[in-house]
């Protein structure tokens, strides 16, 4: 499972510096990793060339 989390981290990093996405572009991608991977969720990070700092999240509150 760890192992799982590590490489959606390090694809989720790679695309970020790969090409420049929207917002919704990057929730979409993440939604549909979160569905290949079978994982209930993720947070993450993002920062503008500004410097401006933007969390975000997606996924389920119950899964049981």
């Amino acid at each position: 499972m760890r192992f799982k989390c590590f490489l959606f981290f390090i694809y989720i990093i790679s695309t970020n510096f790969s090409y420049a996405q929207t917002k919704e572009g990057l929730k979409d991608t993440i939604k549909n990793l979160l569905a290949e991977q079978k994982l209930t969720g993720a947070v993450w990070v993002t920062v503008s060339e500004k410097g401006e700092i933007v969390t975000d999240a997606y996924g389920y509150k119950n899964t049981k």
